[in-house]
C-alpha cells in the first residue's frame, strides 16, 4: 500500500517554495524548512534555516517567509536579512558550531515561541514579538520568492 505521500508524489511531486540566494546571501548557501506554519492575519509564517559558508565554516541562521493564505505554496514575503542568528557560547560552540537551527514554533498571545537546535548539542528556546518577526518580512518581487534575486518560476502543484 502507498503511503499518503507517495500518492501526494505520484500527483505532481514536491514543488520548490523558497530557493538559495546567490552565495553573498546569508541564505546563499543552503535553506530549509524548520517550523510547521503559522497562520497568521497576512498569511502563514514560515521560519527557516538559511546557511552561508564562511572561512570559519558554516553559519546557521534564521529567517521569516510569508506564504499566501489561500495559496500556501506562493510566497509572498521574505526576510532580506536573518532575524536570529548564533550569539551564545552553546549555539557558537557544539557538535557543529554556529548553529540556530529552528525545529518547532507556537503562536502565544503576542509572541513566537521558536524552538530551536543550538550548536547540534542542545534544543533551546526564544521568543519574539509578533510585530517585530513580521517588520522583518517584505514583500516579494518575483515569483520564486527570492526578494531581489529571482530564479526558477514556483509553480501551481495543483497543475498538471
Amino acid at each position: 500500500m502507498a503511503s499518503v505521500l507517495a500518492r501526494s508524489l505520484a500527483l505532481g511531486g514536491p514543488t520548490p517554495l523558497l530557493e538559495t540566494r546567490p552565495p553573498v546571501w546569508w541564505d546563499g548557501t543552503k535553506i530549509g524548512a524548520g517550523a510547521q506554519p503559522i497562520e497568521v492575519d497576512d498569511g502563514w509564517l514560515l521560519l527557516y534555516h538559511g546557511v552561508k559558508l564562511t572561512a570559519a565554516g558554516p553559519l546557521y541562521r534564521v529567517g521569516t517567509c510569508l506564504l499566501d493564505r489561500e495559496d500556501p505554496w506562493r510566497v509572498i514575503g521574505r526576510s532580506a536579512d536573518w532575524v536570529f542568528g548564533p550569539e551564545a557560547g552553546y549555539e557558537r560552540i557544539g557538535d557543529v558550531p554556529n548553529v540556530v537551527f529552528p525545529c518547532g514554533a507556537i503562536l502565544r498571545d503576542e509572541e513566537v515561541w521558536i524552538y530551536y537546535g543550538a550548536g547540534d548539542s542542545s534544543v533551546s528556546l526564544a521568543t519574539a514579538r509578533m510585530s517585530d518577526v513580521m517588520a522583518s518580512i517584505e514583500p516579494v518581487t518575483d515569483v520564486a520568492g527570492q526578494g531581489t534575486s529571482p530564479t526558477a518560476p514556483v509553480t501551481d502543484p495543483r497543475a498538471g
